[in-house]
């Protein structure tokens, strides 16, 4: 018989130890990256019980019986970008109520917080925030004044994805930023959009 790992993750079996005689053994793996890893019992009818008859776990002849996968997730989650969502135009006016950014992470995450995410621009707070997943959505409050104005999440957020890593910081690329403007310095045809 065979033990081996197999799954899209990688790995080697490190030791193998007897917890139940002749019944229950620990199989410890090293993992090598991310991805999942099972286990795989090659049946060739040579695993035999106590009074050396064959167990013919999977019928006679050479059979494979699999265990159940296990998710192996090693890489923090990281900020891919931070984007114009609403409107996607760079250059508005002031009368513009709200403007909106998509924060895109690397891993589905949870635990963003309103205060994680900040403005560069103390006069238009982030005013609240939404999403689910790796997708989550900047609302900020434009309040009739102008500047250029982008946000950034904080490295200190309790922001983790679903093997519990954390985001630890680190500036996304594209990063992009609103230039606002009196309505009279913004150019009629970028004047059309619709707000949601």
């Amino acid at each position: 018989a065979l033990l081996s790992v197999v799954g899209t993750g990688g790995g080697s079996i490190a030791s193998i130890t007897e917890d139940v005689p002749n019944q229950t053994y620990t199989v410890t793996v090293d993992t090598a990256g991310d991805g999942t890893v099972a286990l795989a019992l090659t049946d060739d009818d040579t695993i035999n019980d106590t009074a050396s008859t064959p167990t013919l776990l999977n019928g006679a002849g050479t059979g494979v019986l699999y265990s159940n996968a296990v998710l192996v997730d090693k890489t923090d989650p990281e900020l891919v970008s931070i984007t114009r969502a609403d409107p996607v135009e760079q250059l508005i006016d002031n009368t513009v109520e709200f403007v909106v950014f998509r924060i895109t992470f690397s891993d589905a995450v949870t635990g963003l917080l309103l205060g994680d995410v900040t403005s560069t621009l103390p006069a238009i707070p982030v005013d609240s925030i939404s999403g689910a997943g790796n997708t989550w959505y900047a609302f900020c409050n434009i309040g009739g004044n102008t500047g250029t104005l982008g946000i950034a999440v904080d490295s200190g957020a309790a922001v983790v994805n679903q093997v519990g890593l954390n985001y630890a910081g680190g500036t996304p690329d594209p990063n992009e930023t609103y230039a606002i403007a009196e309505p009279n310095a913004v150019p009629l045809s970028v004047k059309n959009w619709t707000l949601y």
